[in-house]
């Protein structure tokens, strides 16, 4: 099944909940990568804003690449890992090292 989806360039992310599993624990794991892709992005444009608009142009898909492949690996181990709680764990670290519960502009 389903649950969410988000899509980070050349590296689509699905999150697919198998019928074991709890569909809080996907919900969470979504919500926070969600996050930490927007802030990622945001930083992004914010460096980017800061190029001549030529220069700008030419650096985005650069840019776009270094934010899919900083998500592209910890997505991949947080998905595969088996153990609920250790999940659970995870996110929470997330949560916290992107101090993801401070509301940036936008969100």
């Amino acid at each position: 099944m389903l649950v969410g989806a988000f899509a980070c360039a050349h590296t689509p992310q699905l999150l697919a909940r198998p019928g074991t599993e709890d569909r809080e624990i996907v919900l969470r794991v979504h919500e926070a990568f969600g996050r930490v892709k927007r802030r990622l992005e945001a930083l992004r444009d914010g460096e980017l804003a800061r190029l001549p608009d030529a220069e700008r142009e030419r650096m985005r898909p650069i840019a776009d690449s270094i934010v899919a492949k900083l998500l592209h690996e910890p997505m991949r181990r947080l998905k595969s890992e088996e153990d609920p709680s250790r999940k659970l764990e995870r996110v929470e670290a997330i949560r916290h090292l992107f101090d993801l519960d401070r509301r940036m502009d936008g969100e």
